[in-house]
């Protein structure tokens, strides 16, 4: 590990992200080597407020004395750059940075500043001194942004580039071209950074806020910008702080950005303030857990305030700090990790732009769904749905995409999940259909497939032959309450719960119904229903299996979460692939399996979720005798780094199995073999 660079190992980064008056020496000293941080996303330093940019002019003197100070204490120093938004004060001296909506009205961002627009010539004056910034002795850069937001923007500059690529006015522009030219501005802007970074300093990182499992509302696309950033990052730590929003948010992000990173580091921006209260610090026991959930997925960590430093005498302070030391003593073992899982949840950026998903909140987003009429189904809730499932049922899995099918690391899996993963190209259709045959597993749900990748509906769906089945018409229950599935099973609970949508289907000669739908109800209190219609079928496709089930259930579970639905798809999940970990540990605690690249050690991060109701979460609930069976994974010693236990282990035919007496806020359990 010796000869590793200072990006390949754990970077913990402080971000301190407004500044009324701290001196940034006082700052460093005091809260960013005081909490044990290695590196430090520097706002403060050139800040207005909120709002920081550079200008060398301004800034270059004091950037250099910052930088020696830094560098001298063994901290890495990455520039944050606002390149979204300005203060009023700007403006008034630049008008023509501004965006604007259809009517002419510049897009304000955060209630008290403007959305800027990177087609203007705000591009030229940033490109001016982005090329001096890259003659200073930085470790890197974060741009914050750049995005379009609030169906902007309809400015002179946009209308005059729109024109040149597109031959007609922005405001005739459809929605697919409106997309684009979005999102190729955004790529471009990138381009041009990342292009000037590496001839000046191609030693420097640079990274952005990217997208991850969202519409492209803003203008970017992690694929687009991918050639042209060092690191990836997403907002997963961001979780707004009521009872709707819970912690699978963090996880299924951590998990994207992972698969998404494909070898190069990743982060997890942990917000230290409860959002969207800025001068409000989240629980000791909600820091904590976020710090474990992006760790538990092979993360690095940016945790940033935004307020004064002095909102760290806290119990949220005193947990980081804890963290950060643990990070640093136990660098050795969270180095060059990646999952093991064998089975993967697709998501898919055709799907979310052309057919139907929601877009959760966040700094840059509302609250919305993107989509038109006749799409049903909700691709970003059913994925939710599933990683809910899958979570609470200890199942190892990632989350990959579009990406993944056209450069075949789908092959590395033996099932895929495609969570009503509704728009897809001939080409990824004739992929899936390889990876089927010679001997790999697919999971679909509802529109999977009925769509092409621009969104334009199909007759038949793309994969039909593959999951066997001849379509009828869709079937809607208008309530909940009115539907109900009935399995092939000799079990219990073969009566689940249905509702939203589904289609009418049949399996071919070759394939099998393993459930039927009753179709809607007259209402809840009525003689249950005898007419029904097909609603799971298991095919065999080649040496590989596909079972397709033809109703919105993950998006169904997102909201209602049965669990006799959660149930029958994990029986459906265990019958094609293996889980890699089975316990006794209550839904509440999240378990990954990961492996080390260099020693070949696995590692058990299990992270107690246990709480009150709802959120926030303010104590710690132990959790005891929690038994893990391993699969496949053998070893002499398991010793946890966060408590520094020893633990039980036993070898079976299959794997070990690991005895874990009591389990409080979050454990690590190396696995090592004797060789």
């Amino acid at each position: 590990m010796d000869n590793w660079k200072w990006y390949e190992r754990p970077m913990v980064m402080a971000a301190v992200q407004c500044n009324y008056g701290e001196n940034s020496y006082d700052i460093m000293k005091n809260h960013v080597l005081a909490k044990d941080f290695n590196g430090e996303q520097l706002l403060h330093l050139n800040a207005t407020g909120h709002v920081s940019s550079y200008d060398e002019n301004r800034d270059g003197e004091k950037l250099d004395a910052y930088l020696k100070a830094a560098h001298e204490s063994g901290l890495r120093e990455i520039l944050y750059w606002n390149v979204h938004c300005v203060y009023e004060e700007t403006i008034q001296i630049y008008p023509e940075w501004k965006q604007k909506f259809k009517n002419g009205d510049p897009i304000r961002a955060y209630g008290n500043q403007y959305l800027i627009c990177i087609n203007s010539p705000w591009k030229d004056e940033y490109l001016k001194n982005l090329v001096k910034l890259f003659d200073h002795k930085l470790d890197g850069l974060f741009l914050d942004g750049p995005l379009f937001a609030g169906g902007g923007c309809y400015c002179g500059y946009c209308r005059e580039k729109f024109q040149k690529q597109y031959g007609k006015d922005i405001f005739k522009a459809d929605y697919k071209e409106f997309l684009e030219f979005r999102t190729n501005s955004v790529t471009e802007m990138i381009k041009s950074t990342y292009e000037i970074k590496e001839e000046k300093n191609p030693d420097l990182r640079l990274y952005i806020n990217n997208s991850a499992l969202r519409a492209d509302v803003t203008g970017s696309n992690t694929s687009k910008v991918y050639p042209y950033v060092d690191f990836l990052g997403t907002e997963g730590g961001f979780c707004w702080i009521n009872k709707t929003f819970d912690y699978t948010h963090t996880t299924s992000h951590a998990k994207y950005i992972e698969t998404k990173a494909n070898g190069k580091p990743y982060i997890v921006f942990i917000a230290g303030d409860a959002k969207p209260y800025s001068y409000c610090m989240y629980t000791g026991a909600e820091t904590e857990r976020l710090y474990a959930l992006s760790l538990a997925q092979g993360a690095n960590i940016w945790y940033g305030i935004h307020g004064p430093t002095k909102m760290m005498k806290s119990e949220a302070g005193r947990v980081i700090a804890k963290m950060n030391r643990y990070i640093k003593e136990n660098e050795r073992h969270l180095t060059n990790t990646k999952s093991c899982a064998k089975i993967a949840l697709m998501w898919s950026d055709a799907t979310a732009n052309h057919y139907a998903s929601s877009v959760m909140k966040s700094d840059f987003t509302d609250s919305q769904k993107i989509g038109g009429e006749g799409k049903n189904g909700n691709h970003h809730d059913a994925l939710a749905g599933f990683a809910d499932i899958l979570t609470r049922s200890h199942v190892q899995y990632d989350i990959t995409d579009q990406d993944c099918i056209h450069d075949r690391r789908i092959f590395n899996y033996d099932l895929l999940i495609f969570p009503t993963y509704a728009c897809i190209s001939e080409k990824e259709a004739e992929i899936i259909r390889e990876y089927v045959s010679r001997g790999g597993n697919i999971i679909s749900t509802f529109d999977t497939g009925m769509y092409d990748e621009s969104g334009e509906e199909r007759s038949k769906g793309a994969l039909d032959d593959v999951f066997g089945i001849n379509r009828g018409k869709q079937v809607e229950y208008t309530e909940v309450g009115i539907g109900y599935t009935k399995l092939y099973e000799d079990i219990e609970e073969n009566i689940i719960p249905m509702s939203g949508f589904a289609w009418e289907v049949k399996p071919v000669e070759s394939a099998e119904l393993l459930a039927e739908s009753y179709y809607p109800m007259a209402g809840r209190y009525v003689a249950f229903p005898t007419e029904s219609y097909g609603y799971i079928v298991r095919n065999k496709y080649g040496k590989g299996t596909s079972i397709y089930i033809s109703g919105t259930v993950g998006e169904v579970y997102n909201e209602w979460c049965n669990p006799d639905n959660r149930k029958m798809i994990t029986r459906r999940l265990l019958e094609t692939a293996d889980p890699l970990t089975v316990t006794n540990a209550p839904q509440s605690v999240e378990i990954s399996l990961r492996k080390q690249g260099h020693t070949g050690n696995h590692q058990i991060h299990m992270v107690n979720m246990t709480r009150g109701p709802g959120r926030p979460m303010e104590e710690t609930i132990p959790v005891f005798d929690i038994v893990v069976e391993l699969t496949d994974v053998r070893g002499t010693t398991a010793r946890g780094i966060y408590t520094g236990a020893d633990y039980k282990i036993e070898e079976t035919d299959n794997g070990c199995i690991i005895t874990v007496p009591v389990l409080n806020e979050y454990e690590v359990i190396v696995v090592q073999e004797d060789k």
